[in-house]
């Protein structure tokens, strides 16, 4: 079965531009009318709107990581840290005072090597112990 094509790659490049470029600064995208028409009328486009959605919250999720990374090893008050079997675990509580933050699991080797990253609370990060995520 052939995939579908688009119809105008111009307007196909620039929904990509904005869902991605949105998505990936941790913001919902809005599209202008004539793209929500485009994206009414291509099948192709509207079958890979989630994917380019996906993909910039996956890149956003990964500068968050990076940012909590390099406070962590900075000393950062607001970053909890310990050590794991898997490497340095570091936790930063979200703004929204759920009590769940992002965790994240690097080896601290040239270049650090992200191991682990995951949505937890603050209580989770504080049972975890030495041996938890072992390597493999």
């Amino acid at each position: 079965m052939r995939r579908p094509v688009c119809t105008n790659t111009d307007l196909e490049r620039r929904i990509i531009l904005e869902v991605g470029f949105s998505t990936a600064r941790g913001q919902n995208y809005s599209l202008a009318p004539e793209l929500l028409q485009h994206l009414a009328e291509c099948e192709s486009c509207s079958k890979w709107l989630p994917i380019w959605a996906e993909k910039g919250a996956a890149t956003y999720q990964t500068l968050q990581a990076d940012e909590i990374v390099r406070l962590g090893m900075a000393g950062h008050p607001g970053i909890r840290k310990k050590r794991l079997k898997a490497g340095t675990g570091f936790f930063r509580p979200f703004e929204d005072a759920t009590g769940r933050g992002l965790f994240v699991v690097v080896r601290e080797t040239a270049p650090l090597e992200l191991r682990r990253m995951e949505v937890m609370t603050i209580d989770s990060f504080e049972r975890l112990d030495e041996s938890a995520f072992p390597t493999k």
